[in-house]
């Protein structure tokens, strides 16, 4: 098999396990403390500490090979969260000292996606 096969093959396993982790978790947490945001809350921050971890073992300490990155972090935490690799896109940025490129990513990525989420649903709305 050739790497970008087994890469594809190991993203899409660690998505498998990504998504009902995520879906499980919601389910449970939801009925657990009826608190309608606080699932996405903790899978974000969960995930966002993962990604974090795992990316010093891969990048940094080369414990990881580049497939356990395909699974874990774009499979597995890729499906549990994409707020994940947000925070580590900003950490990349502070770390460079680009402050003002992590301030714009932060408010332009979080106001755009409210705002286009709010058009979907009134997309949504006109259409049906």
């Amino acid at each position: 098999m050739t790497n970008t096969f087994l890469n594809i093959l190991f993203v899409g396993l660690g998505g498998f396990f990504g998504a009902i982790t995520r879906y499980i978790s919601g389910i449970y947490l939801l009925n657990k403390y009826s608190i309608l945001v606080l699932p996405t809350f903790i899978v974000n921050v969960i995930g966002a500490f993962f990604i974090g971890f795992l990316y010093v073992l891969i990048s940094e300490k080369l414990i990881l090979s580049d497939l356990w990155k395909s699974l874990l972090v774009v499979g597995l935490l890729g499906s549990l969260t994409t707020f994940s690799t947000f925070s580590l896109e900003i950490i990349k940025y502070l770390e460079g000292g680009m402050f003002l490129n992590a301030i714009a990513y932060i408010v332009s990525s979080v106001l755009t996606c409210i705002i286009f989420c709010y058009v979907g649903i009134i997309f949504s709305r006109f259409l049906f």
